[in-house]
C-alpha cells in the first residue's frame, strides 16, 4: 500500500484522482454500491475494489495517508539545513 500511496502523491493527476474518489464515495453513500465497486475496479483494479468492499472508507483512508505523507515530506524540505557556501564550515 506504501507504494500506492507514494505513487498518489507524485501523481500529476492528483485533481482526477480526488475526483474519482468523491465519485467512488457519493455512490456509496447513495447506496450504489455496485456502481461504486465497479467504479473502484475499472479505475484502480481488483486489489484496491477487494479491500472498498471490506472497507467503504479505504479510499478516504488512502488519501488521507497521502495527504499526511506529502505534508510531512513538505516540512522536511523546509527544515534541511541550508549551507552558507560564501563562510563553508
Amino acid at each position: 500500500m506504501r507504494a500506492l500511496v507514494l505513487f498518489l502523491m507524485r501523481s500529476a493527476t492528483k485533481p482526477k484522482l480526488r475526483a474519482t474518489v468523491d465519485l467512488i464515495t457519493e455512490a456509496l453513500a447513495r447506496g450504489e454500491r455496485l456502481a461504486a465497486l465497479d467504479l473502484a475496479e475499472k479505475v484502480f483494479g481488483s486489489a484496491i475494489a477487494d479491500n472498498l468492499r471490506a472497507n467503504s472508507n479505504y479510499l478516504r483512508e488512502m488519501l488521507a495517508t497521502a495527504d499526511k505523507l506529502a505534508r510531512q515530506r513538505s516540512s522536511r524540505k523546509r527544515k534541511s539545513p541550508r549551507v552558507d557556501l560564501k563562510n563553508p564550515p
